[in-house]
């Protein structure tokens, strides 16, 4: 992958992230606008919304162990809405009795996950720059 290309591909992951984040957050309208087949838009932009934070911070990442954990955070984040409409039992993901706090919870705490791999893709990166000026000198 080229560098121009990798840029791109980094601008356009972090500003669907941005997006994604910020209309989930809002709880616009356009969350419940139903998709063919009766899925609110929100369950596929939360899915899109998972998946887009580790594929970035795999590609800002230098140190192979951000990477390998930001690729198995990519692989369970798109099992995520496949597991959500099971445990829920609908494509709307309408919970019913402690479950639904129970996923909610694990959700969160998915997403907490992803913004630490991020920040670390970013610590490493900074770091890794810091030691090839300092190798320069």
């Amino acid at each position: 992958m080229t560098n121009r290309s990798k840029s791109f591909l980094i601008g356009l992951l972090c500003g669907y992230s941005l997006f994604g984040t910020v209309v989930l957050i809002r709880g616009e309208l356009l969350l419940l606008w139903p998709l063919p087949g009766g899925m609110p838009l929100g369950n596929l932009i939360a899915a899109a919304t998972f998946i887009a934070l580790p594929a970035l911070s795999s590609l800002l990442a230098n140190n192979r162990l951000v990477i390998r954990l930001s690729t198995i955070t990519c692989i369970v984040a798109t099992l995520w809405l496949p597991i959500s409409i099971w445990l829920a039992g609908n494509i709307h993901l309408n919970f019913s009795g402690d479950m639904g706090h129970h996923w909610q919870t694990a959700t969160m705490v998915f997403g907490s996950w992803e913004l630490m791999l991020i920040i670390a893709a970013w610590i490493t990166g900074r770091i890794e720059k810091y030691k090839a000026r300092k190798a320069e000198l």
